[in-house]
């Protein structure tokens, strides 16, 4: 660290720290697709269980950044509070599209939905220290469940669109924009 010499001695660095500690403590969101269900069609949503995922993909802004929480629009399709996984994976791109790549999670977590019956609820879930985005790379939000059909979560869709992928008996299928499922990520920027 260099020192700066100026009539005023340190004061000058430390009041620059102090403006970027500042700017720095409130996460940003770099998804919002809604909480709302469908105007028209109401409640309705991707079923999540043993037999289908899905995934969302996001791009970061351009700017570096450590993931600070994700929340999914999530209902159940019965009275039961059904388990689910969700990961932050990379993206992989290949001949036949755009699909999560989940070899290596850069963050896995397990909870159990809130939401009772088709009363969705925005589950906010935090991410722990140390899950860095990268500027300008393409990143997934990926739901999974081991449950059994009926007895399963549903991952709301919204009124906008996003890129999203499924993955029918553990294979994903490439990418495309359709109806959004409801989703925010929230990521506090990076000060380098």
């Amino acid at each position: 660290c260099e020192q700066i010499s100026t009539m005023y001695g340190r004061l000058p660095v430390v009041v620059v720290v102090a403006v970027v500690v500042i700017g720095v403590a409130a996460a940003n969101k770099v998804v919002d697709t809604g909480s709302e269900c469908n105007e028209w069609l109401g409640c309705y949503g991707y079923d999540l269980n043993a037999r289908q995922g899905v995934a969302l993909r996001f791009a970061m802004p351009a700017w570096d950044g450590a993931a600070a929480a994700v929340a999914p629009l999530l209902m159940a399709n019965a009275a039961n509070h059904p388990s689910v996984t969700l990961q932050l994976c990379a993206d992989r791109k290949d001949d036949t599209g755009s699909v999560p790549d989940c070899s290596e999670p850069l963050w896995t977590t397990s909870f159990v939905v809130e939401a009772v019956g088709w009363s969705p609820v925005l589950q906010n879930v935090t991410v722990p220290d140390g899950v860095f985005l990268k500027q300008e790379q393409l990143y997934w939000v990926v739901l999974t469940s081991a449950a059994h059909g009926g007895l399963d979560a549903v991952w709301v869709v919204t009124t906008g669109t996003a890129f999203l992928a499924t993955d029918q008996d553990n294979a994903w299928q490439p990418g495309g924009d359709s109806g959004a499922v409801g989703l925010t990520v929230w990521v506090d920027p990076l000060p380098w």
